[in-house]
């Protein structure tokens, strides 16, 4: 996970301290107690290691290649319906003989409410902006295909 929150991971704010980096094999991940923070160059490496292990296929068997996937929640998220959704996505696409690839959850602090997404523009602009740039520093290190999967509504808390 990448996150972005306050508190240690799981606040309301954006985090003075910059972006924080965390893995797990825990579950539920809805508990931040299930994740270890790990430094961004620990966390590439992991990355690029696990993406290493993707079965080799053909150019022309795309539709077969594995794929890192960013996942960005979308606004009114607290950390814990972020991590719920992303464990159950991740369940259903990315784990058994069929998994697309490596999912990644990029945990940011919503500023929006259920009544509109107006708080959260200019939050989602500079997340954007910090995912485009893990995007460019991940994929000359090995990784090929890394796609953004964003979602543009709130998940049920």
């Amino acid at each position: 996970m990448i996150n972005d929150r306050s508190q240690g991971g799981v606040g309301p704010d954006v985090s003075t301290d910059g972006m924080t980096y965390w893995v797990s094999d825990k579950q539920p991940l809805t508990d931040i107690k299930n994740w270890r923070q790990v430094t961004r160059a620990s966390f590439q490496k992991l990355l690029v290691a696990a993406a290493d292990k993707f079965p080799a296929h053909d150019p022309a068997e795309n539709e077969k290649q594995s794929h890192v996937t960013i996942l960005v929640h979308g606004f009114n998220n607290k950390f814990t319906s972020a991590t719920r959704f992303y464990q159950d996505l991740c369940g259903r696409l990315f784990d058994g003989p069929d998994s697309l690839g490596l999912c990644i959850l990029y945990d940011w602090p919503s500023r929006g409410s259920s009544l509109g997404y107006e708080p959260d523009r200019s939050h989602a602009r500079l997340c954007a902006h910090e995912t485009m740039l893990c995007k460019r520093r991940w994929r000359p290190r090995g990784l090929g295909k890394i796609n953004l999967c964003s979602l543009v509504s709130s998940i049920s808390s």
